[in-house]
C-alpha cells in the first residue's frame, strides 16, 4: 500500500511539473509572438546599443548611438566606444555604407555593407541593426519548436535598468554541431539562412574559411544545429520590444545586445539620413 502511495505521489508530482512546463511554454510563446508583432509594426527607432560579441575567443564590447528607419531601410550609427566618433550611414535601402573613421585616412569611405572590410570582427552586418533579423530567427524557431528537445521558460518578472520586463529563457537541449556539404554556389550566408543560425558562428567553426565567400561546392563545413544553446530575452512590458538579448553556445556567451534610451517611431527630419545632416561629421 505504501509503495503504491509513493508511486502515486511521484507520478502526481511529475504530472504537475509537466503541466507547469507546458504552461510556461505557452505563456512565453505568446509574449514572444507579441514582441515579434511589435517589432514588425515599427517604423523606426533610436537607441544606445551596447553589443558584446565573442570574436576570436575574446568578448569585444562596442557602444553606439543608432537610428533605424525601416521603410526605406536606412541606418545611422555613431560609435561611442571603443573608438568614439566613427560614423556609419546607410541610406536608400543601404546598398552602400558611408564611413567616417574620425581619423586616418581622413576621408569618407564608401563600402559594401556585405563586404569583408565592414564585416570583419562583426557578428552581423549593418543591415541587422534593427530587430528584423531577431524576429526572423524567433519566428522560425517557434514554428519548428519541439517540446521534447526545447524549453521555453517564462521566469519571474524582472527589472532591467529601471524598466519592468518579461524574462524569457529558451533552451535547445539537443544543441550540437554537425557536418554539412556545401551545395553548388551557396556561401556561408546562404547556409546560415538555411539552418537559421549565425553566419559568424559558421565562420568561427571553420577557421580554414577566410571570409563568407571562401567556400566551394562539395566542401565539408561544421555548422551549429541551432542559433544558440541558450537564449535569454528581456522584453519591455511597455513597448513589447527586446531590451536585452543574450545568446550562449557550447563555449559560453556568444553575443549580447542591450538597448537603452529606446525611442520608438520617432519623427526623423527629411535629411536625417543624408550626410549633410548638421549633427553628422561626414
Amino acid at each position: 500500500m505504501y509503495t503504491r502511495l509513493f508511486l502515486f505521489t511521484i507520478l502526481a508530482a511529475l504530472n504537475v511539473t509537466v503541466n507547469k512546463l507546458q504552461a510556461q511554454n505557452i505563456n512565453a510563446k505568446k509574449i514572444i509572438l507579441q514582441m515579434i508583432d511589435s517589432a514588425n509594426n515599427l517604423h523606426g527607432f533610436t537607441s544606445v546599443i551596447r553589443k558584446t560579441e565573442r570574436i576570436e575567443g575574446k568578448l569585444i564590447l562596442q557602444v553606439s548611438q543608432v537610428k533605424v528607419s525601416r521603410n526605406p531601410y536606412q541606418v545611422y550609427v555613431k560609435q561611442l566606444a571603443p573608438k568614439a566618433g566613427v560614423e556609419i550611414l546607410c541610406a536608400d535601402g543601404c546598398k552602400k555604407a558611408l564611413i567616417n573613421m574620425n581619423g586616418f585616412p581622413w576621408i569618407n569611405l564608401s563600402l559594401d555593407p556585405y563586404g569583408m572590410t565592414m564585416r570583419r570582427h562583426q557578428h552581423h552586418t549593418v543591415h541587422d541593426s534593427g530587430f528584423d533579423l531577431l524576429t526572423v530567427i524567433l519566428s522560425r524557431t517557434l514554428k519548428e519548436f519541439d517540446p521534447q528537445k526545447q524549453t521555453l521558460i517564462l521566469k519571474n518578472d524582472s527589472v532591467w535598468l529601471g524598466e519592468s520586463v518579461y524574462n524569457i529563457e529558451m533552451l535547445n537541449h539537443d544543441y550540437t554541431t554537425r557536418p554539412y556539404i556545401v551545395n553548388g554556389s551557396e556561401n556561408i550566408a546562404d547556409i546560415a539562412t538555411k539552418f537559421n543560425v549565425n553566419e559568424y558562428a559558421i565562420l568561427e567553426l571553420n577557421p580554414e574559411c577566410d571570409d563568407y565567400e571562401d567556400v566551394r561546392s562539395g566542401q565539408e563545413l561544421i555548422v551549429p544545429s541551432h542559433y544558440g544553446k541558450k537564449m535569454l530575452l528581456y522584453i519591455s512590458k511597455k513597448s513589447f520590444l527586446p531590451v536585452l538579448i543574450r545568446v550562449y553556445d557550447a563555449k559560453g556567451l556568444f553575443e549580447e545586445y542591450d538597448y537603452t534610451e529606446l525611442q520608438t517611431n520617432p519623427h526623423f527630419a527629411v535629411n536625417e539620413f543624408d550626410e549633410s545632416f548638421p549633427d553628422y561629421n561626414f
